[in-house]
């Protein structure tokens, strides 16, 4: 898709250099190749903490009881106002050129963030480069055009994007705590719940009730108080 919307001349070789891959469609994706690489990225996570007391304690012991997804931060630039020198899709040197219009490159860009009309939500995006393969949606994304050619064509500009971690992959990690063994969290009994139902929804399986009942001491699991906070421990790792 970035190949078809951006100029041919300023396109680089995937080799070595930041890609964005973008979901066109269900399995089918399209590459987008970074013009620069980027100087630096920042990847943050935080963690849901709730404090809670430990039958027998006073002290307040503090667990995470909802596990936050990642953001990967990204800035991004683009410059096709002067003779620099690219490589096209064959990898062949370019070294002279005309500035060309930056925008279609920003568009593919903002396209992004669209929501599309059969999946109801944004394309999913990976950035690769190096060692980093990050997967997520594009949460707000910044273009600033900073210079303009003949009649106020934008030929360089600046790109700022905060992709935020897949959904998908955050609930593949919240229901297999087999996968984080040290991942214990406190959850508020509702009246919709059980504590079969809370098993099955945490560990996969109704049949781990007991172990919930026996972290927080109940001896009759028909009997628990809606309302009521519950420690729900880890598995061990298997």
């Amino acid at each position: 898709m970035a190949a078809k919307a951006g100029p041919d001349k300023a396109i680089r070789k995937e080799t070595g250099n930041a890609v964005l891959e973008i979901e066109t469609a269900p399995g089918k994706t399209e590459k987008f190749v970074c013009q620069f690489n980027p100087t630096e990225y920042t990847i943050a996570a935080d963690g849901s903490l709730e404090p809670f007391k430990t039958i027998g304690s006073q002290q307040d012991m503090h667990q995470v009881s909802v596990g936050n997804a990642q953001t990967l931060t990204l800035h991004l630039s683009f410059d096709i106002s002067s003779i620099l020198e690219f490589g096209d899709k064959t990898g062949k040197e370019v070294k002279e050129r005309k500035e060309e219009d930056i925008s279609p490159y920003m568009n593919m860009l903002l396209s992004t963030v669209e929501i599309e009309g059969k999946t109801h939500q944004p394309p999913s995006v990976r950035f690769v480069w190096g060692s980093t393969n990050f997967l997520g949606k594009v949460k707000s994304i910044k273009v600033t055009y900073t210079m303009f050619g003949t009649g106020g064509m934008p030929v360089r500009s600046e790109a700022d994007l905060v992709i935020t971690e897949d959904g998908k992959q955050e609930t593949k990690k919240r229901q297999s705590p087999k996968s984080s063994p040290d991942r214990t969290k406190c959850i508020v009994l509702t009246q919709d719940k059980s504590l079969r139902s809370i098993a099955n929804e945490e560990y996969g399986s109704a049949s781990y009730w007991r172990l919930i009942a026996q972290a927080n001491g109940i001896m009759n699991p028909s009997a628990v108080p809606v309302g009521m906070r519950l420690v729900i421990p880890a598995l061990e790792e298997t």
